[in-house]
């Protein structure tokens, strides 16, 4: 199994443990979501595998590769990031913002360059907005911009922090079978969701992250049933099954911390 491979990773900032001995693995041509309540430690854990965050970890190894010996621009030629963020600050068409994930490679033509950057965001429905500044985009139209430059790096393993966040429904269906098309091309897929009912729809398992602790993980359906999942989120939550795929809704409020 290539991928991703992460064993007791753990993450201490300013005397706060964020993540404890978290350990999972992602395999090639799948899509894992890594779920939990906000402050649980979820975007702490991509960051650390990334080495943007100091950690401590037995293992974190992508491609068959320990990531952390690795130079910096060999990481990022094997693991693309999609940040919570979507801002663009300079005056860029919307090319010049895809073709930025080529930086981690050795420097092509201008021309080469262009029609990589073509190619991938004809991938995500954009090849007619190449030459529009980015900074007019809606939230969507960015969203779908920036997966077309994280997948430009044709990196074998994406990171995806809350890619639907803010998104209208189509975007979020959009983006998901995107992410989904690049796991079944080969591609190994780690993304963190709010949004219990899509990862159910498109990924082929799930991580359940509390309090820097996994505490449930297997397919969609084992975890939105596990009890684990009121406990994390504080919530009773109703299950149920539509067409075939789990979906979970909020029964009651927020419970007292005493009763989670």
């Amino acid at each position: 199994m290539s991928g991703l491979r992460v064993r007791n990773l753990t993450v201490d900032i300013a005397g706060r443990r964020l993540l404890d001995g978290v350990t999972f693995a992602v395999a090639r041509s799948e899509m894992v979501a890594l779920v939990g309540p906000n402050g649980a430690g979820k975007t702490t854990c991509l960051k650390s595998i990334l080495g943007l965050i100091p950690c401590k970890a037995e293992q974190i190894e992508v491609a068959g590769r320990a990531f952390g010996a690795l130079a910096p621009r060999e990481r990022a030629r094997l693991a693309a990031y999609l940040p919570q963020a979507r801002t663009v600050a300079w005056p860029l068409s919307v090319r010049s913002v895809v073709a930025l994930g080529r930086h981690p490679h050795q420097r092509e033509s201008d021309a080469a360059e262009a029609a990589r950057a073509m190619r991938s965001l004809e991938a995500v429905g954009l090849a007619g907005f190449a030459e529009r500044d980015a900074r007019t985009l809606s939230g969507g139209e960015l969203a779908l911009t920036l997966l077309a430059r994280a997948l430009v790096v044709e990196a074998p393993l994406l990171l995806a922090d809350e890619p639907v966040a803010s998104l209208d429904l189509a975007h979020q269906v959009a983006v998901m079978e995107h992410l989904r098309a690049i796991a079944r091309a080969g591609g190994s897929v780690l993304t963190v969701l709010h949004d219990l009912s899509l990862a159910a729809r498109f990924c082929d398992r799930v991580l359940l992250l509390d309090r820097g602790r996994i505490v449930a993980s297997g397919t969609p359906a084992a975890v939105l049933a596990d009890r684990a999942m009121d406990a994390a989120y504080g919530v009773d939550l109703a299950r149920g099954e539509i067409e075939g795929v789990p979906v979970v809704v909020v029964r009651t409020g927020i419970r007292p911390a005493s009763a989670a």
